[in-house]
């Protein structure tokens, strides 16, 4: 069963980022419990955030299992949804946790949230003896200075446009893709089939 026990979150960021204590609230949440409240602030953050996020949506192309939310009072300033799922890399099966929709408020760029927000899912990851994070995104430095390695192997995912199936495609994504493992060995080499739709 997939834990998310709290740990001391305000203790832990206001020592590892020097924020002031109550400038920080994290909270995390399976999709199935999210209020209304959260459900609106997130839809209204995606929209802020990504020019393009369908209209009404929380979530593009699946919803999460779970969200890691940055609060300040009730003002949502940071989202990261999390979703785990077994992947295969040539032969083997890898079980991931992928990251989606990491975004904060522009207002609150340069503050360090969206690593603050990584750190814990990765510590989630960590507790359920996930072994590797997985990230899908152009932002290629943010990813490469918090440890994660960029890769280019052929990959394959479902497609699919307006609620409808497109189809397996199966092409290099120049490096957009990122991982980072969180035990002893890294990423193995082979393709990477995502068994469904990306993330």
């Amino acid at each position: 069963m997939f834990r998310m026990e709290g740990i001391n979150l305000h203790f832990r960021f206001v020592r590892r980022y020097g924020m002031k204590q109550q400038d920080i609230r994290i909270t995390t949440s399976c999709e199935i419990d999210l209020t209304d409240h959260e459900r609106v602030a997130i839809s209204g953050l995606l929209q802020h955030s990504f020019e393009q996020y369908p209209a009404g949506k929380i979530y593009f192309p699946q919803p999460p299992h779970f969200r890691v939310l940055g609060w300040s009072g009730d003002q949502l300033i940071g989202h990261l949804g999390g979703m785990i799922r077994e992947v295969a890399v040539g032969n083997r099966r890898l079980l991931i946790m992928g990251v989606c929709d990491l975004c904060v408020d522009p207002a609150m760029h340069r503050q360090r949230w969206a690593s603050i927000l990584l750190d814990r899912l990765e510590s989630l990851a960590a507790a359920n003896g996930i072994q590797y994070v997985v990230a899908i995104s152009r932002e290629m430095d943010f990813f490469q200075d918090r440890g994660f390695q960029s890769i280019d192997p052929r990959c394959i995912w479902l497609a699919y446009l307006d609620g409808r199936s497109l189809g397996l495609y199966r092409r290099h994504l120049g490096g957009d893709i990122h991982v980072k493992c969180l035990s002893t060995g890294g990423w193995p080499d082979g393709e990477l089939d995502l068994l469904g739709p990306m993330f």
